[in-house]
């Protein structure tokens, strides 16, 4: 019986296929949690080849994606949860940043059911450089490719040096009439109370 070896080991461990039992999501999710904790922008082609060169197995991209979802998750908890805090983190973004202005859309389905609809801030040191400024606005937008799918829109002006200076942004339900009109009206308010 050999008990003890020295020397260098020779042995190469095969690469396991894909559909290893044990390499599901929730395996993944917990090798990557303290590495996606430090680097959030953490690829699923890192995580397939991170899983490959530690554990010599081979994941789907898919499983990887899901991992690192599930992973997101139990950091940040979900998205229902995201919407849930977003009033406190309003307040908190008030109070860290003097000036700013916020504006909420919900709807009251029922007594204990809200849907958020439409957000709108503007950071108080925007509002700040506003009327230094070109006389100018540019309104945006940009669809949010998650789980939920908004619109990103954006109002700009055109600083002192030519570049895009921001000023005021809201998250929507999508490009519709309803929700440009919305912002605008939020623009507008917040225009009236420049000097």
């Amino acid at each position: 019986m050999i008990k003890k070896y020295i020397g260098e080991h020779t042995c190469s461990q095969p690469s396991l296929n894909s559909n290893h039992r044990k390499a599901t999501t929730y395996f993944v999710c917990n090798v990557i949690l303290p590495i996606v904790t430090k680097k959030l922008d953490m690829t699923p082609g890192y995580i397939i080849d991170y899983i490959e060169v530690r554990y010599h197995i081979t994941i789907s991209y898919s499983k990887a994606w899901n991992a690192r979802t599930k992973t997101l998750t139990k950091i940040f908890e979900d998205w229902e949860s995201s919407y849930e805090t977003l009033p406190q983190y309003l307040e908190a973004l008030k109070s860290s940043n003097l000036g700013t202005i916020t504006a909420t859309y919900l709807d009251h389905m029922s007594y204990r059911m809200v849907r958020f609809r439409r957000v709108f801030w503007a950071f108080g040191l925007s509002i700040e450089g506003f009327s230094y400024c070109h006389p100018i606005l540019s309104i945006d937008g940009t669809y949010l490719y998650r789980k939920y799918k908004e619109c990103l829109l954006i109002v700009t002006k055109v600083d002192a040096d030519g570049g895009l200076y921001p000023l005021a942004f809201a998250v929507v339900e999508g490009e519709t009439e309803s929700s440009y009109r919305w912002f605008i009206s939020r623009i507008y308010e917040l225009i009236l109370t420049v000097h």
